[in-house]
């Protein structure tokens, strides 16, 4: 993440942490955390090899006892760099939905998943889920893919289409709305880099807001994949 992101970030009040570098991935994919960790608003769980480094990170909050926050779960999977082995963790979670590749996902997520009560799990082709989707609110999404756009629409979900590019990632022809989004907390939705650079920015805009939410973007120019964030 770059230096204008992230001190925009840090003005809006927030504490940054790198995710853990999943250096077997390629160079533009290895410190995504959408990679590495999933996050549920309570519950972690984190690829086999990253787990020391996340476990150092949350210390204190985590739910080691009763009077702790945060619980943080071991994968039994290490990812691989070819695709589909890096898309273990790589889940779209809305609180009402989770969207994924079942087949390649990790078994504890799937276990912490079938857990909860009122949940729907949508198995879909791409691996990439959550690169693919910006989560706007538990049943509104953001996605550029054909196939998750028909499959969520059929689901019943608020979908807006935009099209494919106008996202910089490193070392790929272009990047992904999920990646270059994230969710702030307080109903704001935030995106590294200038929305209004997009050429569907307008359109986007409006759609978060007719969902309640707020735009906020993080840095000047063109946007770019980091690979989403987590706000804890």
């Amino acid at each position: 993440m770059d230096k204008e992101i992230r001190d925009s970030l840090e003005v809006l009040g927030f504490e940054i942490y790198d995710s853990y570098d999943q250096s077997q991935l390629y160079e533009g994919l290895r410190g995504h955390v959408d990679l590495s960790i999933f996050f549920d608003g309570s519950t972690f769980v984190c690829s086999k090899e990253s787990y020391d480094y996340y476990l150092n990170i949350l210390g204190e909050k985590l739910n080691l006892a009763t009077n702790r926050k945060y619980r943080l779960i071991q994968g039994t999977k290490s990812l691989g760099k070819k695709y589909p082995h890096d898309v273990a963790l790589n889940i779209a979670f809305t609180g009402r939905y989770a969207i994924g590749r079942l087949e390649s996902m990790e078994p504890r997520l799937i276990d912490l998943l079938e857990e909860k009560e009122n949940l729907e799990i949508i198995d879909v082709k791409q691996g990439y889920a959550n690169c693919s989707i910006c989560q706007v609110s538990e049943d509104a999404v953001i996605t550029a893919d054909e196939g998750l756009y028909r499959i969520l629409n059929e689901r019943g979900l608020h979908v807006l289409k935009i099209r494919p590019g106008h996202i910089d990632l490193v070392g790929m022809d272009y990047g992904f709305i999920g990646g270059a989004s994230c969710d702030l907390g307080q109903a704001r939705i935030g995106f590294f880099g200038d929305l209004d650079s997009h050429p569907d920015g307008g359109m986007i805009r409006q759609f978060i807001e007719a969902h309640g939410k707020k735009v906020v973007s993080l840095g000047t120019g063109g946007l770019k994949d980091y690979g989403s964030g987590i706000v804890f």
